[in-house]
């Protein structure tokens, strides 16, 4: 491809910042996002939803952990957001690792979805479903979605968890541009220094 890559966003991951306090989540993000770069702003959607932690493990690293009580009534629903730069025309899909443990068998439980909206909007532009049973450490990679705008987007990664003492841990969880594969996402997490000029607003296409 002749496009410049040099203004892309290479990835946006997981990472530990000012709004996890004391390795416990703080609430209230997924409300009104704010864009701070390469961070998440997490928060479940309403109270007793499980405890909702960050951990780091050396040979993991940061991960994200959800236990759904046994006393809970229905499912527990975490989401995570980050408020993303995305340029019109470019393939991006979302990378995410993640391992479930103590969901009950045969049941239709711990659906992941990952998803993006416009901002102040919120009008859904892209959206793909996971479906998962117990697991060890899994990849998912979702299929490409190429924008029809260029601007901030709100990016959010959200599941349904099994009232049985069920935990899910989410790791890595990334948006990597297809022109910024291998080898140029392994040398740079961002192949610029400022973030790219938007070329519209992050609204919806008028275009047909």
């Amino acid at each position: 491809s002749a496009r410049a890559t040099e203004c892309i966003d290479c990835e946006a991951p997981l990472v530990a910042n000012d709004h996890w306090q004391n390795g416990l989540l703080a609430s209230g993000e997924y409300y009104n996002p704010q864009k701070e770069a390469g961070n998440w702003g997490i928060a479940t959607s309403i109270p007793g939803e499980g405890l909702l932690e960050m951990r780091y493990e050396k040979d993991i690293g940061y991960y994200v952990r959800n236990t759904c009580p046994s006393s809970h009534i229905g499912y527990c629903r975490v989401h995570l957001n980050q408020v993303i730069t995305v340029q019109e025309g470019v393939a991006y899909n979302f990378d995410t690792e993640y391992q479930i443990r103590n969901a009950r068998a045969g049941a239709q439980i711990d659906v992941l979805e990952i998803y993006v909206e416009t901002l102040p909007s919120r009008q859904r532009l892209f959206s793909e479903l996971i479906y998962a049973q117990n697991t060890l450490w899994t990849e998912f990679t979702t299929g490409s979605w190429i924008p029809n705008i260029s601007g901030d987007v709100l990016l959010t990664f959200t599941w349904r968890n099994d009232a049985s003492n069920a935990v899910v841990e989410i790791r890595q969880i990334v948006m990597v541009p297809l022109e910024c594969q291998p080898p140029l996402v392994e040398t740079s997490t961002k192949t610029c220094s400022e973030e790219p000029v938007p070329s519209s607003t992050a609204a919806p296409s008028s275009a047909s």
